[in-house]
């Protein structure tokens, strides 16, 4: 889809939607038949759903197919490559090292990786929060140089990358239906493996992307992300100080907030914070969203890219993803000013 039809069906949307208070009113049907619309109008082939409200997960659903060619339906076993949301996982686990000693956000990349030629004053937080770019801390731009963490963790733990996320991710919360997406992984897990799917006018049997690193490459179940999610909140994926941190937007030193925090987006939305991360691979796409203040987190994984790729994600506003919107119309009840920065995003700068 062309980012105009996007933009188009976007304000569309808007001007279908109310912004005052109204009575809460069921919310299964409605969210679904709202979720399927997208699901049809953007071709994806099969979507994992779940909503959790603090420790329960308040909603679970899976629509269209895992695989188009035999018709297996996406069920709660049904495996995604999260790409990008990779990052956000790893990184939370990463600030262990932090809380401990073995890693100092304010340290140069030098004092680590000498062999590095970035500038000395590029720090390690300037890695996790993409501002290591142009005058380090001082402007913000989605960067690869965060994936210089695997080489940092290497050298602080005597243990390769995949060995430490492996032993204090993957095992130390028991996600047991979480894989690094690599050839032998694929081979291994066959049907249990999402297929992917590209659309070009129809569509059409995609490409895996595996390889394992900072930034991408982990595979899971929506319930096992859901998991992670659970005890990212009971403070054993990391302390809540340090998560509080990661969930705060980086600031320069002239007071500006950029739209990420560690690790992770940010952005305050008519006075509620909301932290999110997509991922976006050719043929997958997947969108990992939290309401701190409403204790309300979101899980969706899809089969092919068109979750994530008109909404242009990266560059940091959430509101131009429409199955955000639909999470945010029918599960948060938020205030009239909350509502209407949600909702009057398409229009703000004339679009």
């Amino acid at each position: 889809m062309s980012r105009i039809a996007f933009i188009v069906v976007l304000m569309l949307y808007v001007a279908q939607t109310p912004i005052t208070g109204q009575s809460p009113r069921p919310i299964t049907k409605p969210f679904e038949q709202e979720l399927k619309k997208w699901m049809d109008y953007f071709h994806i082939p099969g979507l994992a759903v779940g909503v959790k409200k603090g420790e329960e997960l308040i909603y679970e659903n899976y629509f269209g197919h895992a695989n188009i060619a035999t018709k297996q339906k996406v069920q709660a076993t049904t495996v995604f490559p999260i790409a990008s949301v990779t990052k956000t996982l790893t990184v939370l686990t990463i600030l262990n090292l932090v809380e401990e000693g073995t890693l100092s956000l304010n340290a140069s990349i030098l004092d680590y990786l000498p062999q590095s030629k970035l500038p000395e004053s590029v720090q390690v937080q300037h890695l996790l929060s993409h501002t290591s770019e142009g005058i380090p801390g001082e402007t913000y731009i989605y960067s690869t140089r965060i994936g210089l963490l695997k080489s940092i963790v290497e050298q602080v733990t005597a243990q390769t990358f995949e060995e430490y996320i492996q032993e204090n991710l993957l095992d130390k919360l028991g996600l047991a239906s979480t894989h690094f997406l690599t050839e032998n992984t694929i081979a291994a897990l066959g049907d249990t493996l999402a297929k992917p799917y590209f659309f070009f006018g129809s569509t059409e049997p995609g490409i895996y992307e595996p390889g394992f690193s900072v930034t991408s490459g982990l595979a899971m179940t929506m319930r096992d992300l859901m998991r992670f999610d659970r005890m990212l909140d009971n403070g054993t994926v990391c302390s809540k100080s340090m998560k509080s941190k990661a969930f705060t937007p980086f600031q320069s030193k002239k007071g500006e907030a950029f739209p990420y925090g560690l690790g992770i987006f940010v952005q305050d939305i008519g006075g509620a914070s909301v932290v999110w991360s997509y991922g976006q691979y050719d043929c997958f796409s997947s969108l990992y969203l939290k309401v701190p203040d409403s204790d309300l987190t979101l899980v969706l994984l899809a089969n092919n890219n068109l979750m994530s790729d008109p909404a242009r994600l990266i560059n940091g506003d959430i509101r131009y993803s429409l199955f955000a919107r639909t999470f945010f119309r029918h599960f948060l009840q938020e205030d009239g000013a909350t509502k209407q920065a949600w909702m009057s995003r398409a229009t703000q700068k004339g679009e």
